[in-house]
């Protein structure tokens, strides 16, 4: 299965070496680019990608960063309608 997991600290990290081990594809990216985790994503078995291609053409999106960061709490559904706005209309992402 294709992964893409958003967030390369300790837990979006443990996540891709898990399921890399378990032979799927994982797509690892961060905010500061793919060439700062390059690699952390080499050492456990994913791919570095810009955010970007992280969350095309996967079947799973795996949010592994601190709500915080975006300084305002974000309900799942404004997560999903920022995704389907991203990944378009024909998106399975739906909260209902």
């Amino acid at each position: 299965m294709k992964i893409g997991i958003v967030g390369a600290g300790n837990i979006g990290a443990t996540l891709a070496r898990k399921l890399a081990a378990d032979g799927h594809e994982v797509r690892l990216a961060n905010s500061k680019g793919p060439d700062t985790i390059r690699d952390l994503a080499s050492d456990v078995g994913a791919i570095a990608v810009p955010k970007d291609d992280a969350v095309q053409g996967v079947s799973v999106i795996v949010l592994s960063i601190p709500f915080v960061d975006f300084g305002f709490n974000v309900r799942l559904e404004t997560f999903l309608a920022m995704f389907r706005f991203h990944l378009g209309p024909e998106s399975s992402l739906s909260p209902n």
